[in-house]
């Protein structure tokens, strides 16, 4: 299998995901964002979803 050579930014502290990505070959940086995501009173799901993109 090819393994691309495009820098790969995995922006989470999920240790499953960085297995997932080591486990198809894949080199990687990891960067966790210093943003709470959490969801405020009121505010809509989707557009937070937005935000956050």
């Amino acid at each position: 299998m090819e393994v691309s050579t495009t820098k790969i930014i995995l922006a989470s502290g999920s240790p499953r995901r960085k297995e997932l990505l080591s486990d198809l070959g894949y080199q990687f940086d990891i960067i966790i964002p210093n943003l709470d995501e959490s969801l405020l009173p009121r505010e809509n799901p989707s557009e937070h979803v937005l935000i956050l993109s």
